[in-house]
């Protein structure tokens, strides 16, 4: 479903109170299941991940998030295994690794096939300003 033509809400905790306001705004029942909440952890450390990526859930009045992102591979390895334990869990439909880096990463350590969890999102897919040495 969509309202007034969106579906699709993309927030993170560098958004300020992004997602409290989300949760208001789209909290009432006949409005929380007509869009696509996304969200993001953009941390480092297992303990400090997993607090950010619990946070929304409260914040947005969620049982389910639909994507959560891990921003700018903040830590990835680590967020990884969180993302899919909240996927066995239920409560995520799909983890991301959003980064402007995705020539970075290793396909043998993250492709779709082995994780069952991840797809890619790439800001700027690439850059030729980007320096040879970035990753």
């Amino acid at each position: 479903m969509k309202y007034n033509g969106v579906s699709f809400i993309d927030s993170s905790p560098m958004y300020g109170n992004a997602e409290q306001i989300i949760g208001t705004l789209t909290g009432i029942p006949y409005f929380s299941d007509s869009f696509f909440y996304a969200t993001k952890v953009w941390t480092t450390g297992k303990n400090e991940g997993i607090r950010q990526m619990d946070s929304p859930f409260k914040k947005m009045q969620r049982t389910i998030m639909d994507s959560m992102q891990i921003h700018n591979l903040a830590d990835w390895k680590t967020h990884l295994k969180t993302l899919k334990d909240r996927k066995q869990e239920g409560k995520l439909n799909t983890g991301a690794l959003h980064t402007i880096l995705i020539p970075c990463i290793p396909n043998s350590n993250v492709s779709s096939k082995k994780n069952k969890l991840i797809s890619f999102n790439s800001t700027i897919p690439s850059s030729p300003e980007m320096p040879k040495n970035h990753c």
